[in-house]
């Protein structure tokens, strides 16, 4: 209301602390008047309206409830993720990639071992994926499935936490995945130094996806560049356990022997870890832009749970 606006006069009430609103002889009190009933539960109104906007959020923080993340883009992160994508061929040749196709063979050693060689087929377009691998104990095939992952193993199709569907990357190839985070301006860089990584100098980064709570927990990542060349040498991240929804595996890849394809660079050799499992691919082709059907993503039973 401006300054100058006409205010009627109230005339004075007796305070009911002062004495003026004594009992009567006789022990009888004058009953409440309404406009003193309205004050009444004006007051308690903004009492909990208070309660509610200051005392619940100084709880939620006590209790370890997780709040939602500002993205962060510190000045040097973000420089050395600009730098790695021009060292691997350049912001403009990297966006025309649609999809990529690549195939090799790997090598699965677990603790003990008793790993066997497979041939591989891993698909990738935007944050669709296929990953395809032939083994002579069995196939295994991990779909996107439009948001709704699903595994087959022996033969059956079985349900996927949708969680892997919003935080898996083409790790595989460092360009396209560097790519999609900087164009997501949800997406934090955070400079934490430089080190050493196999006997060389290396900056280390972190990135996550600070879209929300849940892509904040899931997504976190560790970079690992080539201060020399620019390029990714290693990722670490966070991988949901399948077909657990709450579990998190630890995983990595070490990029080596990058070669160019259609002017982008790409490793062919992937040392990898997942868990307490080691597996060595090694890449044999890799095409980008090919006819890749939008079927390819989704599982051959047509399920979505």
């Amino acid at each position: 209301m401006p300054s100058h606006a006409h205010r009627p006069t109230i005339a004075p009430q007796p305070n009911c602390c002062s004495g003026a609103l004594r009992a009567p002889v006789g022990g009888h009190r004058p009953p409440l008047q309404r406009p003193a009933i309205a004050r009444v539960i004006r007051g308690a109104i903004v009492l909990a309206l208070l309660y509610l906007l200051f005392l619940l959020p100084c709880i939620g923080q006590q209790s370890g409830t997780p709040l939602q993340q500002v993205p962060r883009r510190d000045p040097q992160a973000w420089a050395t993720v600009q730098n790695a994508l021009a060292a691997m061929g350049g912001l403009s040749n990297i966006s025309t990639i649609q999809n990529v196709v690549v195939q090799g063979t790997s090598h699965v050693t677990p603790t003990d071992d008793s790993g066997e060689y497979c041939n591989f087929t891993w698909i990738s377009a935007g944050r669709d994926f296929r990953y395809e691998n032939n083994a002579t104990s069995g196939g295994h095939i991990l779909v996107s499935n439009g948001g709704n992952p699903r595994d087959l193993r022996d033969g059956t199709w079985s349900a996927v936490t949708p969680i892997l569907a919003r935080v898996e990357l083409p790790y595989h190839i460092p360009a396209l995945a560097l790519l999609i985070e900087a164009g997501n301006p949800a997406y934090s860089f955070i400079y934490v130094g430089v080190g050493a990584l196999n006997g060389r100098a290396a900056i280390h980064i972190q990135s996550r996806d600070d879209s929300d709570q849940i892509e904040t927990l899931y997504s976190p990542q560790d970079w690992y560049f080539d201060a020399k060349t620019g390029l990714p040498m290693r990722v670490e991240y966070q991988s949901p356990l399948m077909p657990n929804r709450d579990g998190l595996s630890s995983a990595s890849i070490d990029f080596g022997n990058f070669s160019s394809i259609s002017g982008i660079l790409v490793p062919f050799q992937l040392n990898m870890t997942y868990g307490p499992v080691s597996l060595t691919a090694a890449v044999s082709s890799v095409a980008f832009n090919s006819a890749v059907d939008p079927s390819t993503f989704l599982a051959s039973d047509g399920g979505t749970q």
